[in-house]
């Protein structure tokens, strides 16, 4: 197997792993308890919270931190437009650094300010991710000609698209789904669902692609702007 090739490999693992969330309980306190001045009811905000962290530590199977570090290995054995490629080291970068700080968080803040912050850093890192996988896109749409630019455009952009959505969605779901409101804890798992078929059906459609055109391999079409 070519070097490029196993970068290509290494580079949608990367994917995989900080697009799909699977979260198991460490049993780690995080120093504080929820609700602990919120008398007999619950707030908002603490239900919400408790639905984003849990009530102990959770650790995402798929360790997202080591899924940014992956594509970075894969970019470095990876020929294709320098604009693209930079762009999704560049936020490769990002995601790891904003998914450190949002895990740390907990740790770091009690519960009556850390929602906030965690909002922001897991918007971050979503928004990195999207941008990775828009980049990726465009880098093989400037490797085929016509016809193969837009079937490859179209199923890449398709699944970059239902993983935004997908994932925003769940997001908006949450705190009702956390509130037990009705049809809300099957629309938000119907969404976590959705999360997952647009990242698999991405790295699904990227490996079949890169088999079949041989994309990243060669700088058959350099012109400006490519790099190793």
């Amino acid at each position: 197997m070519k070097k490029t090739g196993k970068g290509v490999y290494l580079f949608l693992f990367g994917v995989l792993f900080a697009g799909i969330d699977i979260m198991i309980s460490t049993g780690i306190d995080y120093g504080f308890q929820f609700g602990v001045q919120e008398g007999v009811s619950k707030g908002m905000n603490t239900y919400f919270l408790e639905a984003l962290i849990g009530e102990r530590f959770r650790l995402d199977v798929l360790f997202n931190p080591a899924g940014y570090l992956l594509m970075l290995l894969g970019l470095a054995g990876m020929n294709g437009y320098r604009k693209y490629m930079r762009n999704m080291r560049v936020f490769a970068v990002v995601g790891c650094v904003a998914d450190i700080i949002r895990i740390a968080l907990p740790f770091l803040l009690n519960q009556y300010d850390i929602l906030l912050p965690l909002l922001i850093f897991t918007g971050i890192e979503i928004l990195c991710l999207i941008i990775i996988m828009y980049s990726f896109t465009l880098a093989c749409k400037k490797q085929v000609d016509n016809f193969q630019y837009m079937e490859v455009g179209k199923d890449l952009t398709f699944a970059t698209e239902l993983y935004g959505f997908a994932v925003v969605a769940s997001y908006i779901t949450l705190p009702f789904a956390a509130l037990y409101m009705y049809f809300a804890r099957g629309a938000y798992l119907l969404t976590v669902l959705l999360t997952w078929a647009g990242i698999l059906y991405f790295v699904f459609s990227a490996v079949r692609y890169t088999r079949k055109l041989n994309l990243f391999a060669n700088k058959e079409h350099m012109g400006e702007g490519i790099e190793n």
